[in-house]
């Protein structure tokens, strides 16, 4: 009777294992198609695939999607040669939320990638997307003392 409560324990945490090893990797398809799109067709395609896994961003924020692109692209384009990114942090909320930031390396500067994904049903799909500049005011006040 012991044995088969320890066999009994043991099967329930290697299936919560597995169910949380699975839950962590089902939204890192997202993750490498954009990447993989990102290095090998741009901008442009990445974030349209991106803003594509959302059916209400594209049909209530066509003009904004657009521009958020187009500004992106003209502003990655004066960066220099793009040499791959770093995960800066990531941010599991619950089973259907999670933040990620990566850190986009070019030449002459970094640019912050901030992704935020949402899972309604089985597909995750994107919430939000931001980019910024600001990561190195943020390391050097993050270096200073707080008395």
């Amino acid at each position: 009777m012991k044995y088969l409560k320890i066999i009994y324990l043991l099967s329930i945490l290697i299936l919560a294992s597995c169910r949380q090893s699975n839950h962590d990797q089902s939204y890192e398809p997202f993750f490498k198609s954009f990447f993989s799109m990102y290095e090998k067709e741009g901008v442009k395609e990445s974030l349209n695939y991106a803003y594509s896994t959302n059916k209400w961003i594209l049909n209530e924020n066509t003009t904004e999607t657009k521009d958020i692109i187009t500004k992106l692209e003209d502003f990655t384009h004066n960066l220099g040669k793009y040499s791959g990114n770093k995960l800066l942090k990531e941010k599991v909320v619950n089973d259907n939320y999670i933040a990620r930031s990566y850190l986009m390396l070019y030449e002459r500067q970094p640019i912050r990638f901030t992704f935020v994904l949402y899972r309604s049903a089985k597909i995750w799909q994107l919430q939000s997307f931001q980019y910024d500049v600001s990561t190195s005011d943020e390391v050097v006040n993050s270096m200073n003392l707080s008395w």
